[in-house]
């Protein structure tokens, strides 16, 4: 058997590359593969009893800088599992600069450089920099390239490598089935938010992090709750990790919008599937995106979906997915939105649409790209 190495930022249940990761590893042939987790950020509901129930480690060590120490944490840490793992899997964008070297050195095969975005991953200019020169490493110190779109494989490994067939992507997969329309999950649900069957619950699922432009969102449903008064928000995610929670800010937005009694954070769930289910409408105005798990999942619950044209179109799955573009700003986004409701559009659909997410297909890719390294 083999074990591969998968460096995270975190093992969060509210990160949407760690749920990917997870997917993979629940659905993988363990007998064959075994994932073991380096991470950097310690938080409150993290994998890591189910990490270790399926026969995995986690490994916490300091985040990346130029200290002394963390150069010596880097040797100790690779230099005392020296054998152990045949790839390392980058999924953080700068995994593969600052551990590739180190890694070989100390008997790893194959370093997998894993893009999962079209964008750095932050607001700010000096940041923004120094991830530019992680990416550009990233393509020269890994022997696996991968990808979650075509989008997402052009921002890290470029044309020219696509063209020649350099790059391999691999789709974020879900348990499809699980996502399906559930009419008694809705009424539960949102009997348990306390709202009858007139409101229209407008919603969103994903972290407190800047891609995911929740102020916008709230501007959007500002202006759609001009004209459909007994609108509600439903916000699922936790706190951002990759480039710091914005919670903060969108909680000062909806103070000052005077909507505090209309907006409800939801937190981190398991019943994410169920919450779809309960929702009318989706709305997904992210600034970038390397595929957008999130909507295929609301695609899957039969949900009219609306996003940032800057998302990977490969991720339109049904007619109910619009796009829009993002300096079009709120109240076209709303005027749209309110056009295009259909409260009586069916929710169901045809899952053989959603095969090419299916993670019982794309497991078996996965394993075999591990397997060929």
């Amino acid at each position: 058997m083999m074990r591969i190495l998968h460096v995270v930022h975190a093992i969060t249940r509210g990160g949407g590359l760690s749920n990917v990761v997870m997917n993979y590893y629940r659905h993988i042939d363990r007998e064959k593969v075994q994932f073991d987790f380096l991470y950097f950020r310690e938080v409150e509901n993290d994998f890591k009893d189910e990490i270790e129930s399926l026969g995995g480690r986690c490994f916490y060590m300091s985040e990346p800088s130029l200290s002394l120490s963390f150069f010596k944490e880097r040797e100790s840490f690779f230099k005392g599992h020296q054998g152990e793992w045949q790839i390392l899997h980058c999924h953080a964008l700068f995994a593969v600069s600052v551990f590739a070297k180190t890694a070989k050195k100390y008997g790893v095969k194959s370093v997998a450089a894993h893009s999962h975005s079209l964008g750095y991953g932050t607001g700010n200019i000096i940041k923004n920099i120094r991830n530019f020169a992680f990416v550009l490493q990233a393509k020269k110190l890994s022997d696996i390239h991968l990808a979650c779109s075509n989008d997402s494989a052009q921002f890290m490994f470029g044309k020219t490598e696509i063209d020649s067939g350099g790059v391999t992507i691999i789709n974020n997969a879900i348990n499809c089935a699980d996502f399906l329309f559930n009419r008694d999950a809705r009424s539960r649900i949102r009997e348990n938010l306390s709202m009858d069957h007139k409101t229209i619950l407008m919603g969103h699922v994903g972290g407190f992090a800047y891609l995911k432009n929740h102020t916008f969102l709230l501007d959007i449903f500002s202006e759609f709750q001009k004209r459909h008064q007994n609108a509600i928000l439903l916000l699922v995610g936790g706190e951002g990790i990759a480039a710091g929670s914005t919670k903060k800010a969108v909680l000062e937005k909806v103070k000052q919008a005077d909507i505090e009694d209309r907006v409800i954070f939801a937190g981190l769930r398991k019943d994410v599937n169920d919450l779809l289910s309960a929702m009318d409408i989706f709305v997904f105005p992210s600034l970038f995106e390397g595929l957008g798990l999130a909507l295929i999942e609301a695609q899957a619950a039969g949900l009219q979906c609306f996003a940032s044209e800057v998302v990977p179109k490969e991720v339109k799955i049904t007619d109910n997915l619009t796009f829009l573009p993002l300096e079009a700003g709120a109240q076209e986004w709303a005027t749209n939105i309110i056009s295009s409701y259909d409260k009586n559009r069916s929710r169901e659909v045809n899952l053989k649409l959603f095969e090419k997410y299916d993670i019982t297909i794309t497991q078996k890719e996965l394993l075999n790209i591990y397997q060929t390294a």
